[in-house]
């Protein structure tokens, strides 16, 4: 069991605020945070690099890594992560990657991510071409550090007629490649199926548990050991709750004051969709704040004295399997300095020990998958076939029929993969693509979008719809499931949001009676 700490900085200006000294005053304080981390006993620390983000207010974090590296001799640094269809050529993105893994005498965690919306907007990057752009630059990347001999690369968005990597990391045959789950995007199964280690930022703990499951799952139907699930749960501490509950609850309000000031991104597509698949208006999303006590409950944070955050994040070890836990303030924020320290040095000397000791001794993770490679048909991840896609579809338009809509509908396997899609006509233009949203949103949530809602507090949802343009919260998703196992999912648009549900209910219930 390894821990991280997730480098924070102290409080600097709000978001959307500029402050032409704050990156002078910041960096020092920042790498003198990685320094303390070190000293207190953790095993790594971890950086993040979204390029617009408010966090990313003190420089390039693969620098910053190195000037880490440079201050630190033993501690693990984690850049989570470089966004790969921002980089033209993965090639520089590797070399710088590999440069810094010898500087830091092999100690690189190399994490990547597609980017946020505001990445995606500054940068006018198609949006449809995300996804192929990723994948195919982290096989470049990868395949570069490992090749010894020079190879032809002959992809759809990079072409490279020799590649001869002249710097390979110190770490063989690469760093651990790090990943994050994106919501209405495969990454789960195929980081699984890939062997690489996914990282799962925080969430409803049975939204977390069914992520490191379904990763587990994925490695072992491709004949892989699961690589490590990395969870990243917030954690602040005092000696006693109530102090401890008072400290984040005024800095977690700060924070969402400091939000509810930042203007909103415009789509990176004049006049197209908004990050929940709507036409784009320019105002804010409609969700009502959460509150403090919501974040708490849902497990999104853990605060409190020693030994409340050691029980309750043993509890979320146990549960998910996960070999490394990143804490700080996370979506708490940036914490004032003290106070940061203080909660850093508890959580080390009074919290750490006793879980390095009890994971010793700690049960398998609760539905784990196969343990090794697949043997037989059982042990495969199941799919939804054609023939169940199909009926699926003209159920869809069957009872869109009866009740005056016209719909688009798609239905994806466990993968996220098409399978068939169908468009009345007469439906506009670009419901394809949102049926293919709310499929993605179900599949990966595991419960229809409409429900998928309510699970989740105002600044996740609100996270997740700026960072993929592949999801949706929109009414109209649902997951199809076997023998209580998810094999795929369903999206339908194109009515009010109560019809789309209604088709997705009446295409479940023929494919029941099918059965």
């Amino acid at each position: 069991m390894r821990f991280y700490h997730l480098l924070t900085g102290p409080a600097g200006p709000p978001p959307g605020r500029t402050d032409l000294g704050a990156g002078r005053d910041l960096l020092p304080a920042y790498v003198d945070e990685a320094v303390a981390a070190e000293a207190l006993g953790f095993d790594g620390v971890c950086l993040g690099a979204h390029h617009l983000a408010s966090h990313a207010r003190v420089g390039d974090p693969n620098v910053l890594a190195a000037v880490v590296a440079a201050r630190t001799t033993r501690i693990r640094i984690a850049v989570v992560g470089n966004a790969l269809p921002l980089h033209d050529d993965p090639l520089l993105l590797a070399r710088t990657l590999a440069t810094l893994d010898l500087a830091s005498a092999g100690r690189l965690d190399a994490g990547f991510v597609r980017g946020t919306w505001a990445d995606l907007h500054s940068s006018r990057l198609d949006p449809t071409t995300v996804e192929e752009r990723f994948w195919e630059g982290l096989d470049l990347i990868v395949r570069s550090w490992a090749e010894d001999r020079p190879f032809r690369w002959d992809g759809r968005h990079h072409y490279r007629p020799r590649v001869d990597a002249p710097v390979r990391p110190r770490q063989s045959p690469s760093p651990p490649v790090w990943l994050l789950t994106e919501a209405g995007r495969p990454t789960v199964a195929e980081t699984g199926r890939r062997g690489h280690s996914l990282v799962v930022p925080t969430g409803p703990r049975s939204w977390v548990v069914d992520v490191c499951r379904r990763h587990r799952q994925a490695a072992a139907a491709a004949g892989r050991a699961p690589a490590d699930v990395v969870t990243c749960v917030p954690v602040h501490l005092a000696e006693h709750d109530g102090t401890a509950h008072e400290q984040a609850r005024e800095q977690y309000e700060r924070l969402l004051r400091a939000a509810a000031s930042t203007p909103p991104v415009p789509p990176p597509v004049p006049g197209g969709p908004g990050p929940d698949g709507t036409p784009w208006a320019g105002d804010r999303p409609g969700f009502p704040p959460p509150s403090y006590d919501d974040l708490v409950a849902q497990g999104h944070v853990l605060v409190g004295s020693p030994g409340t955050v050691r029980d309750r994040l043993y509890e979320h070890l146990r549960d998910t399997g996960a070999a490394v836990h990143v804490g700080g303030g996370g979506i708490l924020g940036a914490m004032p300095t003290p106070l940061l320290r203080r909660s850093m040095t508890i959580f080390a000397r009074r919290v750490v020990p006793r879980l390095r000791q009890l994971s010793r001794h700690r049960p398998a993770p609760i539905s784990h998958g196969p343990a090794g490679p697949p043997t037989d048909k059982e042990s495969t991840m199941p799919d939804i076939s054609l023939d169940q896609a199909l009926i699926l579809l003209r159920a869809v338009v069957d009872h869109a029929g009866k009740i005056g809509a016209v719909v688009a509908a798609e239905v994806v396997d466990a993968s996220g993969t098409t399978v068939a899609a169908q468009r009345m006509d007469g439906c506009f233009p670009s419901a394809g693509l949102l049926a293919r949203k709310k499929a993605y949103g179900a599949l990966n949530f595991r419960v229809p979008t409409h429900v998928a809602v309510e699970a989740f507090p105002e600044p996740v949802r609100t996270a997740l719809l700026a960072a993929e343009p592949g999801l949706t919260f929109l009414p109209g998703g649902v997951p199809v499931l076997r023998e209580g196992v998810v094999v795929g999912a369903l999206g339908v648009t194109g009515g009010a949001g109560e019809q789309d549900v209604a088709c997705c209910d009446a295409a479940l219930e023929a494919l029941a009676d099918r059965s």
